[in-house]
């Protein structure tokens, strides 16, 4: 609308009455400037083009308030969002809280209202304290085992107030219940074990230990067993390497082995202790362990021996050949070989009679303090005997 008027400020007053509002909501424009001359006597108004503008309306704009949610001594607190924001969540995943909503058990995320009912039970483990009592094999032990285990009481952690939270949980330990020396009796009884073996003291011990534990708390008799006689054998059952040839002496290499011999009157066994009886046990349940008892192992003596002093000797009473057999000791007064004398058999020197029944083969020596008979050659040999030599066919002799 256009305005007339000397000056823009009356310009603006008529615009203000006519639009009844304020200076900030015109829009104006000079669009003649007024005349003045000669000292105000001439004056033209000028021309204004004042509009209106409907003020701006403030759109309001409200912040978007996020929904919270905390746990504080245990309880859970939420508060709702602006009605843009975002909603208050939770978290349940710990095996220890059970998490209800409304009277409904979840688990995973789940969003939350102030009008939403939520209730969050901890778990707890009891306490226990085992009582055990083996026996061993032998049933000469018995071991009593404390076995405590202590419990948890599992509680809600509390957390700071945010969007979304995690339900944790944290636990105190409950003592395991303590056992007492009687409780401990009482089990060992019930496993049959007699009382006259219970180590008092030692079920003492365990009881009071703070971890708990395992103790031999009582112990039977156990069996001695009896001790078998012995015997001891006074010659060589067998040939033997000639001890000389572990000595600095100078030694026929060919007088390597020896045969065992004995004279009459040698001892040739001797009882050197008796049997030896045993005594029974008792198991820690009073179940007698019979002990083994000893076993007397006589003596024997066969062709060639006697026995002596009570039967606890065997003495010969021919020359030869001592031989253990069967349990039976004996002297064989003649030595038979089966094969020729050569340098395997070694050089022969034997006590009673020789019976070859093979070769005496070059450079060898056969002596003997009785007869010798031999059924085969005698080549370039050394033949020596106190009796009679019997020869079935004769080479050369030396």
């Amino acid at each position: 609308m256009l305005f007339t008027a000397f000056d823009i400020e009356e310009a603006i007053t008529k615009a203000k009455d006519f639009y009844k509002c304020d200076e900030k909501n015109l829009k104006i424009q000079t669009i003649k400037n007024p005349y003045r001359r000669f000292w105000g006597l001439i004056n033209k108004p000028g021309e204004f083009s004042i509009e209106y503008i409907e003020p701006k309306q403030k759109k309001e704009i409200e912040k978007k308030e996020e929904g919270k949610v905390q746990i504080l001594s245990g309880k859970i607190q939420v508060t709702d969002p602006s009605p843009e924001g975002k909603y208050a969540s939770i978290i349940a995943d710990d095996p220890n809280i059970e998490v209800y909503i409304n009277g409904k058990m979840t688990t995973g995320i789940a969003i939350v209202t102030e009008k939403d009912r939520i209730d969050l039970k901890a778990k707890s483990i009891a306490p226990s304290t085992e009582i055990k009592v083996d026996i061993s094999s032998d049933k000469l032990k018995a071991t009593l085992t404390v076995e405590k285990k202590t419990g948890r009481k599992y509680f809600v952690k509390d957390t700071k107030s945010e969007n979304s939270i995690y339900i944790r949980s944290e636990y105190e330990e409950i003592p395991a219940p303590n056992v007492t020396v009687e409780q401990c009796i009482s089990e060992l009884i019930k496993a049959n074990v007699k009382m006259k073996f219970i180590n008092i003291q030692a079920i003492y011990d365990l009881v009071n230990s703070p971890g708990g534990g395992s103790s031999v708390v009582a112990e039977g008799i156990a069996p001695v067993h009896g001790i078998n006689s012995k015997i001891k054998y006074l010659f060589h059952n067998s040939s033997y390497r000639n001890p000389a040839f572990e000595t600095n002496e100078k030694v026929d290499l060919l007088n390597h082995t020896i045969i065992p011999t004995v004279n009459i009157g040698e001892v040739l066994a001797i009882k050197t202790m008796p049997a030896m009886p045993g005594t029974d046990g008792e198991s820690v349940t009073g179940e007698i362990l019979k002990a083994h008892q000893g076993k007397d192992l006589p003596l024997k003596a066969g062709s060639g021996t006697v026995l002596l002093e009570n039967n606890t000797k065997i003495v010969a009473i021919a020359s030869g050949r001592p031989i253990l057999r069967n349990g039976i000791v004996s002297v064989v007064p003649v030595l038979t070989i089966p094969h020729d004398v050569d340098v395997k058999t070694g050089n022969l020197y034997f006590d009673g009679d020789i019976v070859i029944k093979g070769n005496i083969m070059n450079n060898m020596r056969v002596e003997s303090k009785g007869n010798i008979i031999i059924y085969g050659n005698v080549n370039h040999a050394n033949i020596t005997a106190n009796y009679n030599i019997d020869l079935s066919v004769i080479s050369d002799i030396f």
